[in-house]
């Protein structure tokens, strides 16, 4: 996005198909990064010196790490970190169909928001857009109880061999989702996260109630047999849970199943998950 002074077209949003030839990127005020975890990385790597020194980056990517990354690959550039909340589903017929509005949850950094997300967010609150967006008092807290649940969400599907959200509601899948959300809260709580019991239950749920029709956003990857994003969501809960003293069976054995079944692509930049601390 890039912002101007006539209030008519205070934001001007650019659509980036193709990064390298896009002649916007050395105008944009704020960009997000809207892709894969797996592609967070070399996306931006790729349009970074061709991007304003500036531009505040916004990553909204599954898993933990884009951010710290980001800060890695493009240092001393404005990076805040986001969460993208989103229930939609594409047709065979190339229809997306919106189960919900989408919400993206924005954190706060140490000095403040960059002017650029500030005006950013005035503006979608002007046009009454159908989305909303917030600042979190606790963004890591938010951060991780949205890795917990899509963890759980997406591999309970590919456990069960489901394609779509409705067999979270069934009783084969009741105990391994409340197994992956307990393993979830205790590793994040061992990370200095406040997650308690109250949390688990409402995470839980959350993903009980997804529309049935829905399909997660690992199946797509994984009916094509290419990379997937488990690396950063069992992945790291089973992982961090290691370094952290935390048994995680259920999340290791969604990572095994991937392991042995697909060629997941396991990335070297998945090790740059933190442990935040509140």
């Amino acid at each position: 996005m890039r912002f101007t002074e006539r209030p008519e077209d205070a934001v001007d949003v650019v659509s980036v198909i193709d990064p390298l030839a896009s002649p916007h990127l050395g105008a944009l005020d704020l960009l997000f990064v809207a892709v894969k975890r797996y592609d967070v990385d070399d996306a931006v790597r790729a349009i970074v010196a061709a991007l304003p020194e500036q531009a505040v980056i916004v990553p909204l990517a599954n898993g933990l790490g884009a951010a710290e990354a980001l800060r890695c690959i493009a240092p001393g550039r404005p990076v805040c970190d986001g969460l993208v909340y989103a229930c939609a589903t594409r047709t065979d017929g190339e229809q997306v169909v919106n189960f919900s509005g989408l919400r993206v949850v924005l954190e706060r950094p140490p000095g403040g928001l960059p002017a650029s997300v500030t005006a950013w967010q005035a503006s979608v609150d002007a046009d009454r857009a159908p989305l909303e967006v917030t600042v979190a008092s606790d963004f890591a807290r938010d951060k991780w109880r949205k890795l917990i649940a899509t963890s759980a969400a997406n591999g309970i599907c590919a456990l069960l061999d489901s394609p779509q959200a409705g067999v979270l509601a069934t009783p084969p899948a009741a105990p391994i989702l409340a197994a992956c959300v307990e393993e979830g809260v205790r590793v994040a709580r061992a990370c200095g996260i406040a997650l308690d019991g109250a949390d688990a239950d409402a995470l839980v749920g959350s993903v009980r109630r997804l529309p049935a029709p829905f399909v997660p956003s690992l199946m797509p990857d994984l009916r094509r047999g290419g990379r997937t994003e488990v690396p950063f969501m069992s992945g790291a809960l089973a992982r961090i849970g290691a370094a952290t003293g935390i048994d995680t069976p259920t999340h290791r054995r969604i990572v095994e199943l991937f392991e042995s079944s697909t060629s997941v692509a396991r990335s070297g930049d998945a090790m740059h998950e933190s442990s935040p601390r509140p």
